[in-house]
């Protein structure tokens, strides 16, 4: 593999958009955990506290985040690489990355 420039390295510009539109929706499908983390900080429920608020939710967000992009990543590329029969038609109406129909 030459590795002259990132798109030979990296697979391409089109692969690295695809993980970041993959990153995109899996931020979004945790859009209510991001907000109980920011009303979890909040100073009103120091009261109820026996200490000071930890890291874990958050840390754990961003890890169910990782693997869930990995996850609609690994589908997307699955799709884009068998364009044909069943998967196609079961997959190109829930993932199109690109914009256009696999099928």
């Amino acid at each position: 593999m030459d590795c002259t420039d990132a798109s030979t390295c990296f697979g391409g510009v089109g692969e690295i958009r695809e993980l970041l539109i993959c990153l995109s929706v899996s931020n979004l499908r945790f859009m209510r955990r991001w907000y109980d983390i920011e009303v979890l900080e909040a100073g009103g429920m120091d009261y109820f506290r026996t200490g000071p608020p930890g890291n874990t939710q958050f840390w754990a967000t961003l890890i169910a985040i990782g693997i869930t992009t990995a996850a609609f990543w690994a589908i997307a590329s699955l799709i884009r690489r068998l364009p044909t029969g069943r998967k196609a038609r079961c997959g190109a109406p829930a993932i199109s990355l690109r914009g256009r129909s696999v099928v």
